[in-house]
């Protein structure tokens, strides 16, 4: 009975193994939206995939919102980036005006879609299509609906994929940049539930950061130096 129990965790882990792309990929083709988000992180592929839907007018407010770091990388292996591009610079070039651009430096996924909510409540937006790469989509679906409460505002999320190369939902694991960062969503969709969801929901985040905090960034480090490791 032991040996039946064993093997039917391993099919259980082998099929949520297989199926992690499919479950992390949450991205639609576009629909209209009251405002385009840029979400902060990945490559090129973000800026691009931003600029052209502006371009064909998915934005009724004629509005981008982009996050994260000032500069986005054209090509990076883990922790090895090389040039960078401004990304205001990037969309001016492109023809947007400065008052077309909304800026939010945000240090966390978390962050970015707490101020998309509480801009797009200040102006009476309905409506928000977010740019991100696919395996990061569930993520800011989750935060977005069952965190920060975008549906019980009236909010329609919809996610558009950044059309990045090595990405395929179904053989994800085929690609090293596809299996690493699915890995890592997947792990970090539950730290964000357990830290957004509960502790902050129940008020005792203050007391884990105070508790746990140094223990957990040393685990943190040692896993982010074992990624690093297997990238190389």
């Amino acid at each position: 009975m032991h040996i039946k129990k064993r093997y039917f965790f391993l099919l259980l882990l082998t099929l949520f193994f297989l199926d992690l792309g499919r479950l992390l990929d949450v991205t639609l083709p576009p629909e209209k939206s009251d405002i385009i988000v840029y979400l902060g992180g990945g490559l090129s592929e973000r800026a691009t995939k931003s600029l052209q839907l502006y371009k064909e007018g998915y934005a009724n407010t004629g509005k981008i919102i982009y996050t994260g770091a000032r500069r986005y990388f054209h090509t990076q292996h883990f922790g090895k980036p090389n040039r960078s591009t401004d990304k205001k610079g990037f969309f001016i070039t492109h023809g947007l005006r400065p008052e077309q651009l909304i800026y939010y430096n945000a240090s966390n996924t978390m962050k970015e879609i707490r101020f998309v909510k509480r801009y797009m409540l200040e102006h009476g937006l309905h409506s928000v299509l977010f740019v991100t790469d696919p395996p990061h989509s569930r993520r800011v679906k989750v935060l977005a609906d069952s965190v920060a409460g975008y549906s019980q505002s009236g909010i329609r999320v919809v996610i558009v994929g950044s059309g990045v190369k090595w990405w395929n939902p179904s053989y994800y694991y085929l690609s090293k940049e596809g299996l690493v960062y699915a890995l890592l969503e997947a792990i970090k969709i539950s730290h964000n539930l357990l830290v957004y969801g509960v502790l902050e929901h129940y008020g005792l985040l203050a007391y884990a950061k105070a508790e746990f905090g140094p223990l957990y960034q040393q685990i943190k480090s040692s896993f982010l130096s074992m990624i690093s490791r297997v990238w190389k």
